[in-house]
């Protein structure tokens, strides 16, 4: 079902957005939560999941404590063509930008991305303003556009210079006016009035005052009250003149001003308030109010105004009541806020964005004005709303100037629907089946069943079949309106949604691969459903098909969750591995994880656990690094990315056991391709082999990389993982030995969904079987940088011939040889490269290793 865009009231905001455009994909918006159990786990609508967006729980366990076991974790993959190229794709929260995508693959099809538009220009913040007919304007240095949401069209106007700062309202006649308060020293504000009817260029008028930090209101009359601490004057449009109106005691210094219901104006400034009555052209003193330099003000039903936010950035609010001249408290916003927008939604509720970056928050929410109570709108990354007419809100980003049409109930973006992530239930399924079953349904009370994604598009180049569902009749049609199909879902709550990496990859800098992942994440409710223990109460399980729909096979491919965990407080944490189990792990390093927001005495540990599929039955590798930039630290390069997949530090040497810390450069054990995996005691025996307490490190911020593989991934078929996050806290063991209660619950998960979860809704598996590694080698490039002489050193002599390439940055090869099978040392000259940085791959069979090369001269 579509909805149509309705006029919009006159609404003035501050917007704050970056500068980033669109390029050919859809960004990632939405989330839902897995909130069923004993958690509640964010899930967004790209590769990211339990990103904590609004400081927000994101992957709060148990459900309703407050405390997180992981901060986020997203999608790695990188594998290399036939002619041996490196394709990557890879994403740690965003921080360095987009790799992946809402939606399936559409190939030879533009992407709709939705109903909106992007600005020219840096909005920073000059404002914008809903017009009615469907319009919105806004407005940036020396400029504005209108953009009409129907016919997606915009007229842009370039302003004098004078016109660097605006504020601007929609005349009763629907003309637009603007003045400017940001003018030269001395110089006075101006004022300019647009006609409705294609706003051509008007004169310019010069106000009585300067208004630096000006707020205006329309008055019943027509005409437009401005004011500041320069002073205040009463504008005509029609005229193009300004009066004075009778004096006032009241400062105006950053204030705020609304007409309200009783055509009286509030103004509140600092800590005192005034009511101007237009008619009368008189004063009335108001009462004093908390200190607000610049506070916003919404009309409320039965005529009160609320007050919030100002220059304090206050999470207080406060009624003023005009019938008798009072203010009284409101209730508390979640956090404190200054820049922020409210609108009126309806049911006694305030709808509030926070788009202020020094509040850390940017999401939309709505608060109850009898309870407190507040509920966010499930829709992420958004800036503050242009406008919200009680039905639609038009909202921009808070990483770029774009804008989009929302529908406020669900935070869908309307006209895509893949930016969305759906949710269902077995519950509101069988509700579902009983009201078609009596003629009885009311597709309100079923969103996502209605909406379900069971068919793509496939004129615009999608698959046909996409998310999974029961097809009563075979047509291979889901059609839940007239034949009663439903979604399928292995658990008791589900969420699915899609994404894909062909697009810019702004983060890695790799080349696309073209796939398309599909996601399943599910719960099981022990409250519903028959459990053998109680780990699967705290546990989430997820399901990933990775197909290929780009141009090239791909081999030698390896996969892997970048995890951000933390624990409780993050900065206490020690990781640990266990191969045999495909079990990466998080555990405290302590035996109190303090502070509000650690778990206390006893605390848990938590894990990632592979769930054997017959495709992907082994963890390829567990690797950490240090948040630096360094050969131990971030990646930066597509080869750093592909390495990390593969337990291989950025210089290329590989993972060794018996490391002092486990970070390159500081241990002289053997190579392996599991970070951690000792055990220092968890079920109380004595410590064996290499663990963060043997190493002597110091609990903190961890982050890892549970990766799978190598694994071939030609054109048309797909790579299925499944996994498990797994909860395990006994109050009578320690922080160690929580560890050992997590390796025995993610047994008894392995087993259990081994045997026991129907798994019929999963698709086949099309993509070759697992092959079986390679033994990876221990290498030492010396000199490098070097002049185009030099030496590989291997630790061991291979049992096989290992293969050389040199690739250039462009990937095109400069140089081949061999290293002989039982040889441990080779010399490499180049002759006539250029300086700069080349990429040497050592090959044997499946097994891939990478290396940077600088030649200098």
């Amino acid at each position: 079902m579509k909805t149509q865009f309705k006029s919009l009231g006159a609404l003035l905001i501050l917007l704050l957005l970056g500068t980033s455009q669109l390029r050919g994909q859809c960004r990632n918006f939405a989330y839902q939560y897995l909130d069923g159990n004993k958690v509640s786990a964010r899930v967004t609508s790209g590769a990211e999941r339990f990103w904590d967006l609004v400081n927000a729980p994101a992957y709060e366990v148990p459900r309703g404590s407050g405390k997180n076991a992981c901060f986020a974790a997203s999608l790695w993959i990188g594998g290399l063509d036939s002619v041996g190229a490196l394709h990557v794709a890879a994403s740690t929260y965003r921080q360095s930008g987009h790799e992946f995508y809402a939606g399936p693959i559409r190939q030879g099809a533009a992407y709709n991305c939705g109903r909106g538009y992007t600005t020219p220009y840096d909005c920073n913040p000059d404002g914008a303003l809903a017009l009615t007919g469907g319009k919105v304007a806004n407005f940036y240095p020396n400029g504005f556009q209108v953009y009409d949401l129907q016919t997606q069209t915009n007229i842009q106007r370039i302003l004098p210079n004078e016109f660097l700062r605006s504020e601007a309202l929609e005349l009763q006649n629907g003309d637009l006016m603007l003045f400017s308060w940001q003018v030269g020293q001395s110089s006075r504000s101006l004022a300019m009035v647009f006609g409705a009817n294609g706003f051509p260029m008007p004169q310019v008028d010069t106000l009585l005052f300067k208004h630096p930090n000006g707020a205006m209101t329309l008055l019943p009359n027509g005409k437009v009250l401005i004011a500041d601490f320069n002073g205040i004057e009463i504008y005509d449009p029609v005229l193009h003149t300004s009066t004075l109106p009778a004096p006032q005691a009241v400062p105006a210094l950053a204030c705020g001003l609304i007409t309200m219901a009783n055509g009286k104006v509030l103004l509140v400034a600092g800590t005192q308030t005034a009511v101007y009555d237009p008619i009368l052209d008189t004063w009335t003193a108001g009462p004093a109010t908390m200190s607000r330099f610049g506070p916003l003000l919404t009309n409320l039903p039965g005529g009160d105004v609320l007050i919030t936010g100002g220059d304090l950035q206050t999470a207080a609010t406060e009624r003023y009541n005009p019938s008798i001249n009072t203010i009284s408290a409101g209730p508390d916003l979640p956090f404190p806020m200054r820049d922020h927008v409210a609108f009126y939604a309806g049911n006694q509720e305030l709808l509030v964005s926070a788009g202020s970056p020094w509040a850390g928050n940017n999401d939309i929410f709505y608060v109850n004005l009898t309870t407190g109570a507040t509920r966010g709108l499930q829709f992420a990354a958004a800036s503050l709303p242009i406008a919200y007419d009680g039905t639609h809100l038009v909202t921009g980003f808070s990483d770029r100037a774009d804008f989009v049409l929302v529908d406020p109930t669900t935070g869908h973006i309307l006209d895509q629907r893949w930016q969305d992530v759906w949710k269902v239930s077995k519950v509101q399924v069988q509700q579902f089946q009983q009201d078609f079953a009596s003629q009885s349904i009311d597709f309100a009370n079923y969103p996502d069943i209605e909406t379900w994604p069971g068919n793509g598009n496939v004129s615009a180049g999608e698959d046909a079949q996409l998310a999974p569902y029961i097809d009563l009749d075979n047509d291979g049609d889901y059609d839940p309106q007239n034949d009663g199909d439903y979604p399928c879902f292995p658990g008791d709550m589900a969420l699915w949604w899609v994404f894909n990496d062909d697009g810019p990859h702004e983060e890695s800098q790799g080349l696309p691969l073209g796939i398309q992942v599909e996601n399943l994440s599910y719960i099981v409710d022990c409250n519903l459903s028959p459990c053998p223990d109680t780990a699967l109460d705290y546990a989430t399980f997820h399901h990933q098909e990775i197909i290929n729909h780009g141009l090239a096979d791909l081999h030698a491919v390896h996969l892997g969750m970048f995890m951000d965990f933390d624990l409780g407080n993050p900065s206490d944490d020690y990781l640990g591995s266990d191969s045999t189990l495909g079990l990466a792990f998080v555990y405290n390093g302590y035996a109190n994880d303090g502070t509000p927001v650690g778990y206390g005495l006893n605390p848990p540990a938590f894990g990632s656990v592979l769930l054997p599929n017959g495709q992907i039955d082994r963890m390829g590798s567990m690797m950490t690094w240090q948040n630096a930039f360094a050969p131990d630290g971030n990646p930066t390069l597509p080869m750093d990315y592909y390495n990390y997949l593969r337990a291989t530090w950025t210089d290329g040497s590989h993972l060794l056991n018996n490391g002092m810390s486990g970070f390159q450069g500081t241990g002289n054990g053997s190579a392996t391709n599991f970070a951690f995996s000792g055990d220092p005691g968890f079920c109380g025996g004595g410590p064996i082999g290499w663990s963060e307490p043997s190493a002597g490190n110091t609990p903190y911020d961890r982050r890892l990389l549970q990766s799978y593989g190598p694994l071939d991934l030609d054109q048309g078929a797909k790579i299925v993982l499944d996994y498990a996050m797994v909860y395990a806290r006994d109050l009578t063991l320690d922080n160690v030995g929580n560890v050992c209660k997590l390796k025995v619950d993610a047994a008894t998960i392995q087993n259990w969904w081994a045997t026991t979860l129907d798994k019929s809704c999963f698709s086949i598996v099309t993509a070759k079987p697992d092959p079986q590694a390679s033994p990876s080698w221990s290498m030492e490039l010396f000199p490098n940088p070097n002049a185009g002489n030099f030496e590989l050193r291997l630790a061991q002599a291979p049992r096989r011939t290992i293969g050389l390439v040199l690739r250039n940055l462009q990937g095109q090869i400069v140089w081949e040889g061999q290293i002989p099978a039982g040889s441990q040392l080779l010399q490499v000259e180049t002759v006539g490269l250029p300086s700069g940085l080349y990429l040497l791959q050592m090959i044997a069979g499946e097994d891939v290793s990478m290396h940077k090369v600088v030649i200098t001269h």
